[in-house]
């Protein structure tokens, strides 16, 4: 469905930049992704059975269906077509609008899949499919929706609550039911924050906590396979210092130039101000990485490789971090699946922004994203020997497209053509730049390979990480992202 306001019609070549968008420039991103791996880390399904691609076949012809019909219902019906040039007057909740609020971004996920199989590309089926449809319905969800609900008001609220955004299933509403359950227990649990207040420090440890846990776990990971793949003990717990200094760091000097200073607070005010920006740990990393390599004499592709999977370890647990502190938060909405957030420190009431009682919950969303990452990342790296650059160039294309899709959650101020974030912008480089790394993969893999994590991994590898080094860099960064002075927010 298009998103612009009936009434106030776009020029044609709005139209056209819509479709080379949506129809061709992302599936096609998606489906280079998907071979490039083939390419990089193996395909199990080079020698798929003819009826698995009969399936796919049958896959695709239905996902073309859905579209031409879906598109044949909104001229008909709506008077309209899906896109900003000529948006539909008329509201269409027949046909194929009774399975999907957005049936044809679901046919051509469909589609998708079904071209996967035909060419029988497993990555581009597993990983590079689920890819698309998360970008395709977080669109739908963050950016169309709210359009829709402005334009034609009760009668979409009343479509909304008795059709699926995705897909009808089984089971839909009593899992749905279960995950509002759900969502309400763990509100309960978020306006009780752990504050501790000792004259003007404070500690919010209902985030410091959870940041810590995540720094602590996912610097082992990191420790045990830089450890695995060869590099001196010694070297990867240099490597775990730097890793947690720079990371404090970046994200301190992002905060205070690209967040505080941008909204007006100045260069100095900002030195006062409590925050932490996660690009800020990439930046400062992809700047200091390629020195610690060279100070050790080890590959810089290799600390890449083992450093960026790791962060999405962190990123996991980080996130659940940001429930509880009550930042990052998703945009307002009237369904059950929602945050609340009630308590006068949490940061999306003290902001005063939104409706901050019912929020999307965007950033278990991005917990989960980053734990499907990691998860993939090592489990594929656990099985299989991988080129150089294979595992940060997944880690950054799925991240840069999950990282899209969750910006149309949240709640900020878009800056390009209405829909594009400055965070989106950064997203969309680091899976360029990654999309780019497996590209320039030559077929065959690289002539060094690392080594599959189950042929090394070894009761000694875990005799020689640093326990000690890694609470200590856990409880740092703790003690560091719960410290607030004189009110939450504020260092002094």
């Amino acid at each position: 469905m298009s998103t612009r306001p009936s009434g106030n019609p776009a020029p044609f070549p709005a139209g056209a930049v819509y479709v080379a968008v949506f129809a061709i420039a992302v599936p096609l991103a998606h489906f280079v992704l998907g071979r490039t791996v083939d390419r990089a880390a193996g395909n199990p399904l080079i020698t798929s059975p003819d009826w698995l691609q009969a399936a796919g076949g049958g896959l695709t012809a239905a996902g073309l269906a859905l579209i031409v019909a879906s598109i044949a219902r909104l001229y008909i019906l709506g008077r309209g077509l899906p896109l900003s040039s000529s948006p539909p007057p008329h509201l269409v909740t027949s046909g194929p609008y009774t399975i999907s609020r957005h049936p044809i971004y679901l046919g051509a996920l469909l589609a998708f899949l079904g071209a996967s199989l035909l060419l029988s590309s497993f990555w581009c089926t597993v990983v590079a499919g689920p890819l698309l449809g998360f970008f395709y319905f977080t669109y739908a969800c963050g950016i169309e929706e709210p359009v829709l609900l402005s334009r034609f008001g009760h009668e979409y609220r009343e479509y909304q609550e008795r059709t699926a955004l995705f897909v009808e299933f089984p089971f839909r509403n009593p899992l749905y039911r279960l995950v509002c359950r759900a969502l309400e227990r763990l509100s309960r649990s978020i306006n009780r924050p752990k504050i501790i207040r000792r004259g003007n420090h404070l500690f919010f440890w209902g985030y410091g906590i959870w940041v810590g846990a995540g720094v602590t776990l996912g610097l082992s990971v990191m420790e045990f396979v830089l450890i695995a793949q060869g590099l001196p003990a010694p070297d990867a717990a240099l490597a775990v210092v730097v890793v947690t200094a720079v990371g404090l760091l970046g994200a301190r000097v992002i905060w205070r130039t690209g967040v505080t200073v941008r909204d007006g607070g100045g260069f100095s005010c900002s030195a006062w101000k409590a925050g932490f920006v996660s690009w800020g740990v990439l930046a400062g990393l992809l700047m200091v990485l390629p020195l610690l390599a060279w100070r050790i004499k080890a590959s810089p592709y290799l600390l890449f490789d083992v450093v960026f999977p790791s962060l999405m370890v962190t990123h996991t647990l980080g996130r659940i971090g940001c429930a509880f502190y009550g930042c990052c938060y998703g945009k307002e909405t009237a369904t059950g699946a929602r945050l609340r957030y009630e308590h006068p420190e949490l940061k999306s009431v003290r902001e005063g922004r939104v409706r901050a009682e019912a929020l999307r919950p965007v950033q278990l969303i991005s917990a989960l994203n980053g734990a499907v990452i990691a998860a993939l990342v090592f489990g594929l790296w656990f099985w299989l020997p991988l080129p150089l650059t294979v595992p940060a160039a997944m880690a950054a294309v799925m991240y840069g497209f999950f990282r899209l899709g969750e910006e149309w959650l949240r709640s900020q101020s878009a800056v390009l053509w209405g829909i594009v974030s400055p965070a989106q912008l950064f997203a969309l480089a680091l899976a360029f730049l990654g999309l780019t790394y497996l590209s320039l993969i030559p077929a065959g893999g690289e002539p060094l390979t690392y080594h599959a994590l189950r042929d090394v991994s070894a009761a000694s590898t875990l005799q020689q990480i640093h326990p000690f080094l890694l609470a200590a860099s856990g409880l740092v960064t703790t003690l560091a992202l719960s410290y607030h002075y004189g009110a939450v927010g504020r260092w002094k």
